[in-house]
This record gives C-alpha cells, structure tokens and sequence, in this order.
C-alpha cells in the first residue's frame, strides 16, 4: 500500500500506531514488578550460592555484559552438499529426515558450514545497497514497520513471531553488527544447550519450525543449543519475508524512514543513543526474603541466607547507571566471573559428577546435564573464576576451543586457574575421545535492569527493550532466556490485540 492523501486514512493509520504503542507502554508498566522479580532470582542465587566469587573490584557503576559475544567469523563450505536454494528448502528437507540423530546433524551442519541462508542478509545480490536503501526497500505505508536492532535469539524470536502472527500488517527490517563484512554475518556459535518448555517456543511460531522444536527435547520441553534454535528462527525468518541488513558498522543516524512506527532494542544493551525517561528513582531499597533453594541436581548448595535464619531477607540497593538500575546486596555490587565447559556427552555425565561433588564446598562447579532425547544429550559445566583467572583466560580463550587444543595452546594460562579446575579439564580431556568438549571464552555476570522500558527514545522513535536489553538473567538460575522468550509472546500478543481494537 502506498502512502496516500486521503487524510480519514492516514488519521486512521497514525491512530492505529498511537495505539499499538501506547498498548505496549502500559504493558511495559504494568509488567514491571513480574520483571524485577523475574531478574532478582539470579541476584539472590549469587548472593546465596556463589558468594565465595562475588568480588567487587570493579570501579564505577556503569554496566557490565553479562554474556561475551566472541563470535568468530568462518568461511567453511557446505561439505558433500551444495548450499539450499532458499530458507523454505533448508526447513523442508530438516522436516523430510525421518531419523532424529541425522535430522539434528543436518541442522548442526548448516551452522558449521556457513549455509548462505544462514549468513547472508537480504541484499546480497545488490551489495550497493546501504542501510537507507535497506529500509527504502523494507518500509512502506500502511503497515506496522519495525526496526529490530540485533540478530540473536531474542532479536530473531520476536521477529519471527510478529511477522507469523501478523503477516502484511508488518513490515521487519533486522540489523546485525556482528559481522566482518557487509551482507554477511558472523556464523551463530553460542553450542549451549537450553531448557524451556516447547510451548513457550510453540506459541506464536509456524507449524514447520514448531515440528523441528518439538522433536530433539526431552517430554514437553525444547532443549536445543542456542545456535541451533538461531539458526530455525532465522531460517523461519527469511520464509516468512522478514528483511536483514548486516554490516560490521551499523550507522544509526541513518535509521530515519519516515514510515518507522518504533524500535526494538535487541543488542543486549550495547546500543548506544538511546534516552530513557525516568519515572523510577534513581537508587530505592529491596527487601527479598530468604528462601531455600534446591540444586542438588547441579552439583551445588546453598551457602549463605538460609531460609529461617535471621534476619529473614537479604538487604538489597538499585542504583542508576545511565539507563539501567544495578543491583547492590548488603551493599556489595552483584559481579562474578565465569566460563563454560560444553560439550560433555550424556554417557560421561555421572562421571563428572562424581568427579566434582568431593570437591565442591565452595560451589566452584555447577553441572547441568541437557534435555536433548538420550541419543543427543549433552551436559556443560559452569566453572566460577577469580578476579585473577578471568583477566588471565579472557585474553587466551576467544572463542570455543576444544580442551586439549587449550591446554597445548595455553599452558600459562592453565597454570593460573586453580588445582580443582585444573583437575577437572585433564579429567575431561582423558575422557574426551571426539574432541567434542569445548572450552568456552570466559564472561561476567554483572546483572542490571531497566525500570523504565516504557520511556525509550531513539531517532526521536519510541524503542522498546526486549531479552537482555531489558535485564540480564543468570545462566545458573535459567532466569533470563525463558523469562525474555515468555515476555515476548505477551508482547505479540499486546500488538494483536491492540491491531483489533
């Protein structure tokens, strides 16, 4: 539909925008407390579990990422096979493969070998065309037009959601930095394997993705590895008639069509320019109450704040730092070092929990064994770092590395960590006959939130925080990643309803 003069139309488009956005900002408000008690599970498990690691050395109160995105771009190509014509095949011939183990490697092969429906944005076959042109091309009026910024889980969940539910009423264009050169993104590498239910997933995606999800979990659950639900919701993306840009210099000052209705911040919290207005106070008081918590399962135990001690809650401070609110328990910042050891395949599991409880006091370890039906189940072990050991390896471990390639490659910096870790990575490379575990680079968790969601501006356009651009989760606790993908199906959910009225 092309812009018109008739001006009963365009008042009745411009209300219909007014109303999808004032729709999601009493949302965004009235979501609010779900949200901070969402996010303050992980704040009392550190406080309560991985005490003995918090160390508050970092100065000043501005925002920490909580996830490293060290993806490394590769050019591998599509071994023994030429690259799908289109995203709608690649998802054909996943759902043709009758046989789940070769079913799950097809799908791990798309990733490994840079499948083009993976990597390339949606103007490759005209490599002119900038980031205006992308929403000259994207954008048009008469229709919802939405710029979502970032390409990961979140970005691409939401994108797939709205644009199923909601077809030629919306338009999407997607843009990711995470990339080396333009048109083409890095390859998703993030092999973490997940626990949410798969109607969760289900709710607003489409039936041939919802056959894919449903099937390598576990029961009612979906427990692909982050890279591998990327990869479908990108795949489903492209189908559906999503658009992507992709350049490894993203110029924002360009996002000006005028038929953008508003922004989604999908980043993680890295974009830059955005205004928040406050209607939350800039340091308030939490009183969050004991409770027990029962992970026994991981290997881990509950140290500190113990339920039916005194006293019966934990004094926890907010502070403002730019747009987000940063946690203080007892008055000393939330902050722990980590890394994830992946890959560890289901028949090795007891073993390394065997290997780790004797030595566990401090819950240095955290094992979690994956959903995956048995014949592709895989576990991961969460190690807590030091100050020290995390400025040592974060240099040394860039991306995920199979473990004997770290130890031959970084003897000084295996040297650093301590005895148990020590013990544990050779344990695991006289096990590891594949060379399927992996090392992966070392990360903060350094929580934050943003209380006032409803208030972003960016361009002069609303923008609304989605995943970790609205509060990071903490691995351990799985509060972040369920959490986002639930709110955002209320989100689609609040512009249909809106769409109706």
């Amino acid at each position: 539909m092309s812009e018109t003069d008739n001006p009963d139309q365009k008042k009745s488009f411009n209300d219909m925008e007014l109303r999808v956005i004032s729709s999601l900002q009493k949302f965004y408000q009235e979501s609010k407390n779900t949200v901070l008690n969402n996010a303050a599970q992980g704040w009392f498990f550190t406080a309560s579990m991985d005490r003995h690691y918090v160390e508050d050395t970092h100065s000043g109160d501005e925002k920490e990422l909580s996830q490293a995105e060290n993806s490394v771009a590769h050019t591998k190509k599509m071994q023994n096979t030429a690259p799908f014509q289109s995203a709608a095949q690649a998802i054909d011939t996943l759902n043709k493969e009758a046989e789940i183990v070769l079913k799950y490697n097809k799908l791990k092969d798309l990733i490994t070998y840079s499948d083009p429906n993976l990597i390339e944005d949606s103007f490759t076959s005209n490599t002119e065309i900038d980031i205006s042109g992308a929403q000259d091309i994207c954008f048009s009026y008469g229709a919802l037009n939405i710029v979502i910024i970032g390409g990961g889980i979140t970005g691409l969940f939401l994108a797939n959601s709205l644009k199923y539910r909601l077809g030629n009423k919306v338009n999407i264009l997607v843009l990711d930095n995470r990339s080396v050169t333009k048109h083409y993104r890095k390859p998703f590498d993030r092999e973490w394997v997940t626990h949410i239910h798969a109607e969760l997933v289900q709710q607003y995606t489409p039936p041939n993705i919802r056959q894919l999800l449903d099937c390598f979990g576990q029961g009612d659950l979906a427990g692909l590895p982050i890279n591998m639900m990327e990869a479908l919701f990108m795949l489903s993306c492209k189908e559906l008639g999503v658009h992507f840009y992709f350049s490894p210099e993203l110029d924002y000052a360009k996002l000006n069509n005028k038929f953008i209705s508003f922004f989604i911040d999908a980043t993680g919290g890295r974009l830059t320019g955005c205004e928040y207005g406050a209607s939350t106070p800039q340091e308030f008081n939490l009183k969050l109450p004991n409770k027990p918590m029962d992970y026994s399962f991981a290997g881990v135990k509950q140290l500190f704040y113990m339920p039916d001690t005194l006293p019966s809650f934990v004094n926890t401070t907010l502070r403002a730092s730019g747009s987000f609110h940063i946690p203080y328990m007892e008055q000393t910042r939330i902050l722990t070092h980590m890394f994830k050891i992946t890959g560890i395949p289901q028949h090795l599991f007891k073993e390394v929990l065997e290997f780790i409880l004797p030595i566990n006091s401090n819950n240095t370890f955290y094992i979690w064994n994956g959903v995956l039906i048995e014949e592709l189940n895989q576990g991961l072990v969460m190690v807590n770092l030091t100050n020290e050991e995390y400025n040592n390896l974060k240099s040394q471990v860039e991306k995920p590395v199979s473990l004997g390639t770290f130890k031959d490659n970084n003897l000084n910096s295996l040297k650093a960590l301590n005895d148990d870790i020590k013990l544990l990575i050779d344990m695991l490379i006289e096990l590891d006959n594949s060379g399927d575990i992996k090392i992966n680079p070392p990360f903060r968790y350094a929580p934050y939130i943003n209380l006032n969601g409803e208030l972003g501006t960016f361009n002069g356009k609303q923008i609304f925080p989605v995943g970790d651009s609205y509060f990071c989760g903490h691995p351990k606790v799985g509060n972040g990643l369920w959490t986002h993908l639930g709110f955002i199906n209320h989100f689609v959910q609040e512009i249909q309803t809106s769409l109706k009225s």
